[in-house]
């Protein structure tokens, strides 16, 4: 059984999640100004939640279209703050990228994304020393960033999916907003049903029991150290820092809680 309000969306499920042919559709590299907002539109009109992987450096200038997808009950992923090859970095930047994308949405919308994606698939296993939630990647690509074909992305995407499915399109795309209601349509027609990342992706405990995180007020960069602990197993990894940006000088101190 499947019910819904016009507050948001529910998935209520009376038998096996696999009967109703569950799929996730995600959007990378947004917020867009007026590209995510058409999108938004459509899925409000839809009934149909979807996950939107932010990148931290469009953040400033689009605080509000992060409050609408809360309040439009989706969720709201890391996908770092530029945009880079994970595994050319060096780990201080690594933190950087995943830290300050975390802080960015926090900000905003009071919560931590749960989920990470890695830019262009590229994953590095030292992000899970800065980030506790889940690795998201996908098995559909529509590739709207190189596709300027509207049909093709849309049969792409048709002719990929399957049960389970985790879409990729990206809402800085034209192409992707012109494609997406009869991307919906079409797979509704056969009988697919739109659901959030939480209902599709089985239930996982976390194994990390805490983490800290200093930053600086003043320069907004990690200052101090984090500290993470996996359950069970009784290792810790503890990394320490300090910004001598001020010359070793801390002005003031900001401490979050992920």
């Amino acid at each position: 059984m499947l019910s819904s309000f016009s507050g948001g969306h529910f998935l209520e499920v009376s038998r096996n999640i696999k009967d109703i042919k569950p799929i996730s559709i995600t959007f990378d590299d947004g917020p867009h100004r007026i590209r995510t907002m058409k999108i938004l539109d459509i899925l409000k009109s839809e009934n149909i939640p979807a996950t939107f992987f932010v990148v931290g450096n469009r953040l400033p200038k689009e605080w509000d279209i992060l409050r609408r997808m809360l309040k439009e009950w989706h969720k709201i992923g890391n996908h770092s703050f530029s945009h880079p090859e994970f595994p050319k970095l060096w780990w201080e930047k690594i933190m950087e990228e995943v830290i300050f994308t975390n802080i960015s949405i926090w900000f905003q919308t009071w919560e931590y994304p749960k989920y990470f994606r890695f830019p262009y698939g590229l994953g590095d296993k030292r992000v899970s020393l800065f980030f506790s939630g889940k690795n998201i990647g996908w098995n559909v690509d529509g590739t709207d960033w190189k596709e300027k074909n509207t049909k093709r992305l849309v049969d792409t995407i048709i002719s990929q999916t399957r049960s389970g499915s985790i879409i990729l399109l990206h809402d800085i795309k034209e192409d992707t907003v012109q494609a997406l209601p009869l991307i919906i349509k079409t797979l509704k027609s056969r009988w697919y049903t739109f659901v959030s990342l939480d209902v599709l992706l089985p239930k996982q405990e976390t194994k990390i029991e805490k983490k800290w995180i200093w930053v600086s007020a003043t320069k907004n960069i990690p200052i101090q150290k984090t500290e993470k602990k996996n359950k069970g197993s009784g290792e810790s990894v503890e990394l320490n820092w300090r910004n001598e940006a001020e010359g070793g000088e801390i002005k003031s101190e900001w401490k979050f809680n992920f």
